[in-house]
């Protein structure tokens, strides 16, 4: 992504969460990071990182999420939304790693708001559409 694509998207993203009470913004991979990081830092909210399993194992460190353990309720920002399953390992991952009480308010999709062909800021559309919500993973009672 280019500075100046990143540069007209921020205040965007901010406008568009920014209608939500939420404490942390939570993210996967780099092109999580690439967006949550500057939108955390604009809004002074906390990050929850989820790493990836190839990240983790290749690695010396073997902490799956860091992040504030009394987030309450989060946002998560991704580039692009298909079959839901990077949402679902992220809200996973917080309630299994971080926190069982903290609420997924939704999932921010970036992609639909800029062309990567033209490198141009499309359009805005409502949070309706763009903040989407995801399943809280189900507590397992053990006998």
């Amino acid at each position: 992504m280019r500075p100046q694509v990143l540069k007209r998207l921020l205040p965007l993203i901010v406008k568009i969460i920014s209608k939500h009470d939420f404490d942390s913004i939570a993210f996967r991979g780099i092109s999580g990071a690439v967006l949550a990081m500057p939108v955390a830092m604009r809004m002074k909210k906390n990050l929850i990182c989820v790493r990836k399993p190839e990240d983790y194992d290749k690695n010396h460190d073997t902490v799956r999420v860091m992040g504030d353990e009394d987030c309450k309720r989060y946002v998560i920002i991704d580039d692009f939304v298909a079959s839901g399953r990077t949402a679902e390992a992220i809200v996973d991952g917080v309630y299994t790693h971080l926190s069982e009480t903290a609420e997924c308010i939704g999932v921010l999709e970036t992609l639909p708001l800029w062309d990567k062909d033209t490198n141009k800021v499309i359009h805005s559309m409502s949070i309706d559409h763009l903040l989407r919500t995801v399943k809280k993973p189900q507590k397992i009672e053990e006998d």
